[in-house]
C-alpha cells in the first residue's frame, strides 16, 4: 500500500514536471520569435534541465543552438548540439540535429569533426533527397581537408543535379597543374646560396637582404681572422654568419609555406562562392 502510494506520487511529481518542461519550451519559442535570443537560451536550458523526455530535450537543444547561430557564438552552438541524441524512427528531426551538428564543426573550422557528423547522417538518414542537401557543405569541408580529388568528384556530381552550366575544370584545375612551390625545393636552395629559396618563394626582397646580410657577416669573419681579430672572426662574423644562414632556411620554407596557403585560399574561395550562390538560389 506504502509503495503504491510512493510510486503514485512520484508519477504524478514527473507528469507535473514534464507540463512545466513543456510550458518553458514554448515561453522560449516565443522568445525566440521576439529575438529576445538570450532569454530564450536560458529558458531552452531549463527545459533541458526540466524533462526527462529526450524528443523534448533535442527540440530545445536544436533551437538553443540556432540562438547561438544567430549571435554568431559558434563555439557554444557546436558544444549545444552535440548534447542532442539520434533517435530511432525520427528521421526529420535527426536530420536537422544531424545538419546543425555538421554546419558548427564547419564553422568553427573543425573540418574532420563536420565530415564524420555528414557519414553519421548519410548511414542514418534514409531520405535520398534530404542527404542531398548536405552536399554542398560535404564539398567545403572535403576541400578544407584537401581531399581534392573526392571533393572534385562530389562537385561534377552537384552540378549535374542542379543542370547547372559550369566547367568543373575551371574549379578544380588547380588539383591537375599543382601550382605549389615545394618547401624543400626552398630550403635547399637556401642550403646552396644564402636568399635562393626566399626569392623561389617569391620574395625578392627578404631574399636579397638573407643574401646580403649571411655574406656579409661571413665576409667580416673571413677579414677579422685574416687581420687576428680571432675572437671577432668566430662570435661575430662566423656565429652572425650561422644565424643568418639557418634562420634563412627556415624563413624560406615559411615564405613557400605561406605562399603555398594563400594560393589554396583563393582556390577554395571560388568554389565557395560558387556553391553559395547556387544554395541561396534555392
Amino acid at each position: 500500500m506504502f509503495l503504491c502510494g510512493w510510486f503514485f506520487a512520484s508519477a504524478q511529481d514527473s507528469l507535473s514536471q514534464e507540463l512545466r518542461a513543456e510550458q518553458f519550451l514554448q515561453e522560449a519559442h516565443q522568445l525566440f520569435k521576439n529575438q529576445q535570443l538570450t532569454q530564450a537560451q536560458l529558458v531552452y536550458e531549463r527545459v533541458v534541465f526540466l524533462s526527462k523526455n529526450k524528443t523534448r530535450q533535442n527540440e530545445a537543444l536544436l533551437y538553443k543552438t540556432y540562438c547561438h547561430k544567430q549571435l554568431k557564438q559558434f563555439k557554444e552552438a557546436q558544444a549545444t548540439i552535440e548534447r542532442a541524441e539520434v533517435l530511432p524512427k525520427q528521421d526529420s528531426v535527426n536530420y536537422l540535429l544531424l545538419y546543425e551538428a555538421s554546419l558548427t564543426a564547419y564553422l568553427v573550422q573543425e573540418y574532420k569533426q563536420c565530415l564524420k557528423f555528414i557519414d553519421i547522417l548519410k548511414t542514418t538518414i534514409q531520405d535520398s533527397n534530404a542527404v542531398k542537401r548536405i552536399t554542398f557543405l560535404e564539398i567545403l569541408a572535403l576541400n578544407e581537408t584537401y581531399q581534392w580529388g573526392k571533393a572534385k568528384v562530389l562537385c561534377s556530381q552537384y552540378i549535374q543535379d542542379h543542370q547547372l552550366e559550369q566547367d568543373i575544370n575551371e574549379l578544380y584545375g588547380f588539383v591537375d597543374k599543382k601550382p605549389f612551390k615545394s618547401i624543400k625545393k626552398a630550403k635547399t636552395l637556401s642550403w646552396i646560396f644564402p636568399g635562393a629559396g626566399q626569392m623561389y618563394a617569391g620574395a625578392v626582397g627578404r631574399g636579397i637582404s638573407s643574401s646580403v646580410l649571411t655574406l656579409g657577416a661571413l665576409t667580416f669573419g673571413v677579414f677579422s681572422a685574416i687581420n687576428g681579430y680571432y675572437v671577432s672572426a668566430f662570435f661575430t662574423g662566423l656565429g652572425l654568419g650561422r644565424t643568418f644562414y639557418t634562420g634563412g632556411r627556415r624563413h624560406a620554407g615559411y615564405q613557400v609555406q605561406q605562399r603555398n596557403l594563400r594560393k589554396i585560399a583563393a582556390y577554395h574561395q571560388k568554389i565557395k562562392d560558387f556553391i553559395l550562390q547556387v544554395e541561396r538560389q534555392k
